[in-house]
């Protein structure tokens, strides 16, 4: 494959892959580890080789294509859902609710939502937005819709809200708000993405959570979405997220 214009005349094995729209880093170096993408020929075993536009390039046999168009969508996940693109336990996966038209399009879920949270999971085959949005460094905000089986003490909504230590780690400052105090249901915004966090942030209190269901990342809102369906994002919401943080000259508004 050639490399397309959205790439210098070099680039990393492993950038390379993700920006074409293989899968998240962490799937393209699991690629790479297994010996399953070749370069010339030969089974590549470093994910920081450079490579250049006259190589040629497989993963799982099949040459790398040429990525002719960045998509952005958003989906409503439903509870029972795996944020994953396959099952080797046959357990239904998001790529599955995608109308078949999206299924050739190389996208890969940007960040997770556990099999029992609900919401908004956004998906692309564009690895630099897909970064930007799960790097720590740009404290990407996440509100959660969460619904407790008890109410939730001051006290201890004081303590997540300045930060509580979990796995010898104090988790981030976050924001909680009482939705609705007679249903215990309270909105919680976090910038941090590690797993299950919000589930662990309250069974550290003793909690135990009804539902959960995340509704904005950054400034993408889950809305009026019906549950199980997509909608690609607009060039509003996209222009919002090309700020002082997230602006990468290989990606911009022109390429929606």
């Amino acid at each position: 494959m050639k490399l397309n214009n959205n790439h210098s005349s070099e680039s990393k094995l492993i950038t390379l892959l993700r920006d074409t729209g293989i899968g998240s880093r962490r799937a393209c170096f699991n690629l790479i580890k297994e010996g399953k993408v070749s370069i010339n020929g030969i089974i590549a075993s470093n994910s920081s080789e450079m490579v250049v536009s006259s190589d040629s390039i497989f993963v799982n046999g099949t040459a790398l294509k040429k990525k002719s168009k960045f998509i952005y969508i958003k989906l409503n996940k439903p509870t029972g859902v795996l944020t994953s693109l396959t099952d080797d336990r046959g357990r239904e996966t998001v790529f599955e609710l995608l109308p078949y038209s999206y299924k050739e399009l190389s996208l890969f879920p940007i960040g997770r939502l556990d099999m029992y949270t609900s919401g908004l999971l956004l998906l692309t085959n564009d690895g630099h937005l897909a970064l930007r949005l799960t790097h720590p460094r740009y404290e990407i905000e996440k509100e959660y819709y969460v619904t407790l089986k008890q109410n939730l003490q001051d006290y201890h909504a004081n303590a997540l809200s300045n930060g509580i230590m979990l796995e010898n780690v104090k988790t981030a400052p976050s924001k909680i708000v009482t939705l609705d105090k007679y249903i215990f249901k309270y909105s919680i915004t976090v910038h941090e993405g590690k797993k299950r966090q919000i589930r662990l942030m309250f069974s550290h209190f003793g909690y135990s959570i009804q539902s959960l269901q995340r509704v904005r990342i950054h400034n993408i809102h889950l809305g009026d979405l019906i549950e199980g369906e997509i909608q690609n994002l607009t060039k509003e919401e996209l222009k919002v997220l090309i700020d002082e943080k997230l602006t990468d000259p290989k990606f911009t508004i022109d390429k929606i």
